[in-house]
């Protein structure tokens, strides 16, 4: 006679008790999973955010220092070199093409037009001219470089011991005027009232001879100490440098001086 009988394992206690305590251990372990997902979390979101934070830190600086730039002098300085006037006789009005900044940014568009604030004036330089007489008094050179320059910004850096600052309008039969820094007059041997004869080279193919001009002392400066560094690369404007000539065994002796506006007119 056959019967179905159910035959199952006894349970030892031994494994009853062992499955509780991973079931215990389990539950003890969820706080701190839980705990290490949120700092994953965490640190994800920070080196995620962190990038951005520094680059508007690095904005930020930037700005303050191109606001701190501006503040001592214009960040971006546009040049142009005119073409040689050979009318007869040659004549340029020097206001409208200093103020002529305008024109000249308008190739600029978008963001940097938008952003762009125009500061009016400007300045102009001629190419170095031999000055012809006086002869400077002390050590003999070979020749002596006159550059003279239109620079108002260099007004407030400079103060005037003798004399005045050149006139920005000479009328047409006045000699433009120029102002020297006080070694400038002395490596010169001249005072305000002299008078300076230079002759600018001239340009191939428009003009047969070299122009020459004289211009008068309107007075004598001394510069001021400037913290700005405006200075640098204008040191000639107060001090005469000397420097071997290319062709001879002279020195020549280079010097700079101030003009006003409109002394390219004349």
């Amino acid at each position: 006679m056959d019967t179905d009988a159910a035959v199952t394992r006894p349970v030892r206690p031994g494994t009853a008790v062992t499955r509780r305590l991973i079931r215990k251990e389990s539950r003890g372990d969820l706080p701190m999973l839980a705990c290490l997902a949120v700092l994953v979390l965490v640190l994800t979101a920070l080196c995620a955010w962190a990038p951005a934070l520094a680059g508007r830190q690095e904005d930020r600086a930037l700005r303050q220092r191109v606001d701190a730039a501006q503040g001592q002098a214009p960040l971006i300085s546009l040049s142009t070199t005119p073409a040689v006037f050979n009318t007869s006789p040659p004549s340029v009005d020097m206001a409208a093409l200093l103020a002529a900044g305008r024109t000249l940014t308008q190739p600029l568009s978008g963001a940097a037009a938008r952003h762009l604030s125009f500061t009016g004036g400007g300045s102009y330089d001629y190419d170095p001219a031999s000055l012809l007489s006086p002869r400077p008094p002390g050590p003999a050179s070979t020749s002596t470089q006159l550059t003279v320059s239109y620079l108002p910004s260099a007004r407030d850096r400079l103060r005037y011991v003798s004399g005045r600052a050149p006139a920005d309008h000479t009328p047409l039969t006045t000699a433009p005027q120029i102002g020297l820094s006080q070694a400038t007059a002395r490596a010169l041997g001249v005072r305000t009232g002299s008078r300076l004869s230079v002759e600018f080279p001239k340009t191939p193919g428009a003009q047969d001879t070299a122009p020459d001009a004289e211009l008068v002392v309107s007075g004598v400066y001394r510069t001021e100490a400037a913290t700005d560094g405006f200075w640098t690369g204008r040191e000639t404007l107060d001090q005469p440098s000397r420097y071997q000539a290319e062709r001879s065994a002279g020195t020549v002796l280079a010097v700079r001086g101030l003009v006003g506006r409109d002394a390219a007119d004349l």
